[in-house]
């Protein structure tokens, strides 16, 4: 870097340092059964699933959920058998998981949880008495302090959260009503929006978000409900729901909103949301994967899609390619553990490590 400006030379330094040690992906499955947490480093080349030394890591009775913090510094573990959240921090690059206290971290009946897009809130739904319970993250600590619990509707079971890539809307799944429930996010207070709870279809499982969508998995139908968003978080039904081959589990969408990934337990099916006649979306390809792909999740960067498999207890890889489609990029065993439930794969990594670098000032958190 000789004849550079001091500038420069900060910058480059900078940029080598967050490119080859500071951060990467990693993805993080809990286990039901064996209740403990696997991890594995992401190649972001390829997309191959490295064992992370150490793990898995005990937890909480019967894990059903793992979440990345946006800031790569803490795993949150949703413990459905302990009633709890158990925290972990994140080390970087290795990705080996510590257990932090976290004595504001207890939740009832919990069946899952999402995380805002700042980072500044976590919401966890509870089976019973059918509620969701805001919490705000301690962006120092990772610590979680509880805010009044709003009911989810009449009879209702929710089993899973999403928050709009605007950080203002909540949607949730409800198994037991045949519905989706939408919830307006003002500090750590929800209220339930106009409209609000939102047919869908059958024994709904899996909700997922994009800027202008709502795609909910109906497990006991085996279909898919496609709602275009309105003024202030309101759902408008887009067209007929989409069939998926299978009783889908899980949903998830690419970072453009243009492909949207389903586990119905036989294979994966991979959908554009062009319209096909009636129908709010079109069918890609479906790909086999291990024994029962039950939960499904894309990276950040919308380069791979991961598919948990409950029977075979291992995690298939796929690489995205042009229109959607996907190319097997090989499966990661789960040695030691069973019964895999929802992963999370995102960044790991401080981004305030940069500020290592003498007088290159740290970005804003």
């Amino acid at each position: 870097m000789e004849g550079l400006p001091v500038f420069a030379v900060r910058v480059a330094t900078a940029v080598l340092l967050l490119g080859s040690s500071l951060f990467g992906q990693a993805v993080y499955v809990p286990n039901y059964t064996t209740s403990n947490v696997s991890g594995y480093l992401m190649d972001p080349s390829t997309g191959a699933l490295a064992a992370v030394p150490g793990l898995p890591v005990k937890t909480g009775t019967s894990p059903v959920q793992a979440l990345i913090h946006p800031s790569g510094k803490f795993l949150y573990v949703l413990d459905s058998g302990a009633g709890d959240i158990t925290l972990y921090s994140i080390s970087s690059p290795s990705g080996a998981l510590s257990v932090i206290g976290c004595p504001h971290c207890d939740a009832l009946s919990p069946s899952g949880m999402a995380i805002d897009p700042a980072g500044q809130l976590l919401f966890v739904t509870n089976l019973d008495p059918g509620t969701v319970t805001p919490y705000t993250i301690n962006p120092s600590t990772g610590d979680l302090t509880k805010g009044a619990a709003v009911g989810a509707g009449r009879d209702s079971r929710p089993v899973q959260p999403v928050v709009d890539p605007t950080g203002r809307y909540l949607y949730v799944a409800d198994s037991n009503t045949g519905q989706v429930s939408g919830f307006l996010i003002s500090g750590v207070a929800l209220t339930s929006m106009a409209g609000s709870p939102f047919t869908a279809g059958s024994g709904p499982s899996s909700v997922a978000v994009s800027r202008n969508a709502v795609f909910v998995a109906n497990q006991n139908s085996g279909d898919i409900s496609v709602y275009q968003l309105g003024p202030e978080g309101s759902l408008t039904p887009a067209g007929l729901t989409v069939p998926t081959g299978g009783n889908p589990t899980s949903i998830a969408v690419d970072p453009t909103g243009n492909y949207i990934y389903v586990a119905n337990q036989m294979q994966l099916v991979a959908f554009s949301t062009t319209l096909n006649g009636a129908y709010p979306l079109t069918y890609v390809s479906a790909y086999s994967a291990g024994i029962t792909p039950s939960f499904v999740a894309v990276d950040p960067d919308g380069k791979f899609v991961y598919v948990v498999n409950s029977s075979s207890n291992d995690v298939s890889g796929f690489a995205i390619s042009a229109g959607g489609t996907l190319t097997p990029i090989g499966a990661a065993s789960t040695y030691g553990v069973s019964g895999p439930r929802l992963l999370t794969v995102g960044h790991i990594g401080d981004t305030t490590a940069i500020s290592l670098v003498a007088g290159y000032p740290a970005p804003a958190n």
